[in-house]
């Protein structure tokens, strides 16, 4: 699984990821809604309320990634506010194949990125020639993702 951060909307999720931290988190939202209902406490109230809008904010950051790897929008989130399309949407996200290669918001997470064979610089894909943004290496990149570096 790709690492990545809970409460963050950069990067890319790919979807077999995105539907277990999905579920995951509407576990936690939904156990965390039974408590917030069940405390008679307002000292227990208050911190389960503070973690139940840590939870919603966690799921709104996965779909975000999750959309960034389909190479749309995270503004697109706020489908989620309309009836019926957000079930749609829930179903897209969790259906689409991740878009192949490198798109405007990351590596693809289910792919390995390659690396300079100079400085050693992450983050090329797919196969192709490539100068290294860094040390200005020229190399071409394989299917395999190999490195290899040539002159012209």
């Amino acid at each position: 699984m790709p690492e990545t951060k809970l409460f963050s909307a950069a990067g890319r999720i790919n979807r077999s990821f995105f539907i277990v931290q999905y579920a995951l988190t509407l576990l936690a939202y939904g156990i965390t809604r039974a408590l917030i209902d069940f405390s008679a406490s307002l000292a227990v109230s208050i911190p389960l309320l503070l973690i139940f809008v840590a939870v919603g904010f966690s799921m709104v950051c996965t779909s975000i990634k999750r959309l960034h790897d389909l190479n749309h929008s995270g503004f697109l989130y706020l489908l989620m506010f309309i009836p019926i399309v957000n079930l749609l949407l829930l179903i897209y996200l969790a259906a689409k194949p991740s878009n192949n290669w490198k798109n405007e918001y990351g590596l693809n997470p289910l792919l390995p990125p390659a690396n300079c064979p100079t400085c050693g610089r992450q983050a090329f894909q797919p196969p192709g020639r490539y100068t290294c943004s860094d040390c200005g290496q020229r190399f071409e990149l394989d299917s395999n993702f190999t490195a290899t570096a040539y002159q012209s």
